[in-house]
Formats: C-alpha cells, structure tokens, sequence
C-alpha cells in the first residue's frame, strides 16, 4: 500500500492507519508497505497495522574501495540487526521489496546512488549478492526478497550495463543458485 512516501509516511501515521483500515475492507489478503531504508524503515509506526514489514533495502556496507568479503559480511549482518530490531518490536515477518547492488566497482559504499561515472565492474556485484545471501540465509524472519532491477527486457542490460540489473552477468547465476535453495 504505498512505496516510499518517506514525509508521510513519518509525519501522517494516523492517515496511513485510516488507509489500511480501508484496504482491509474491500481487500482480504497480505498487505503491506514499502519503506525506503534508513529514517523512514526504522521510525514507521504503522507495522502493527500491515502482514508484513518491508524495506527497500540499501544500507551501504563498507566506506571502503576494497573491504573484504568478510568486512561486507559483517556489516550485512549488522544492517539485517536493525532491521531484525524492527521485526522484533512488530513480531512481523520481513520482506525485501528492494533489494540490489549496480554493477561498479564499489557498489557496497553507496548502493542507492546512480551508477554515475564509476568503472563497470561485474565481479563486485556478486560479491555482494554472495554476501547477502549468506547474511540471509539463517534469519527465519526474513519471508522473501525482491531483487532490484529485473527488467522486462533482456536488452535493458546492454544499454544500462552498470545499472541495478544482475541479467546475463555474474550475480544472475549467484541468485538462481540461492533461489534454488530455498
């Protein structure tokens, strides 16, 4: 029921309760809302309200140029405690309804930004796709991700190669393999 609305979503929490009162009435399934990572994720008070807590999940994950797999792992770890804090408190299943790293070299300093003018870089993408998947995998509170960007068109990733996009590169095969798992 919304993704994003960052101002709102902090400043209107009775017009947000109002709003899943109203869905519920005509709609009967699992509903939920799409917090951008950070403020918005960690001070929403409408969870109680909703099946699900959701985040659209870009955390950075080293201030580094080159961290090691196991500085990524670490601070993987640390962002899924803040939002395990936030489950704990609702008693709520998690999902991702974001979650992606771009195909640069960095891409754990600052994985909500625009690629911009940085180097393409396949091999560190996966990385943190391996990371992640990793972190995730003995956190039973955490019910789905939704990976950032798949796009509609398999040429998306030719023309937007440094994008969010893991088609036809490394970090594809990485999440078929975890998919498979689960």
């Amino acid at each position: 029921i919304g993704n994003e609305f960052q101002a709102a979503t902090l400043s209107e929490h009775a017009r947000w309760d109002a709003l899943f009162e109203k869905v519920r009435l005509v709609y009967h399934g699992n509903i939920t809302y799409a917090a951008n990572w950070g403020s918005e994720f960690e001070q929403a008070g409408f969870w109680d309200m909703l099946d699900f807590i959701s985040v659209n999940c870009y955390y950075p994950l080293s201030e580094k140029t080159s961290p090691t797999d196991a500085e990524l792992l670490t601070a993987f770890e640390h962002n899924l405690d803040i939002i395990e804090k936030v489950q704990k408190k609702y008693n709520k299943p998690v999902i991702f309804t974001e979650i992606g790293f771009k195909s640069i070299a960095s891409p754990w300093i600052a994985p909500h930004k625009d690629a911009d003018e940085q180097a393409y870089d396949e091999t560190s993408q996966d990385r943190c796709y391996q990371v992640m998947f990793k972190a995730m995998a003995d956190e039973p509170w955490i019910k789905g991700t939704y990976i950032w960007k798949w796009p509609s068109y398999m040429d998306f990733s030719k023309e937007y190669s440094k994008d969010f996009n893991p088609c036809n590169k490394l970090a594809e095969k990485t999440i078929s393999e975890n998919y498979k798992k689960q």
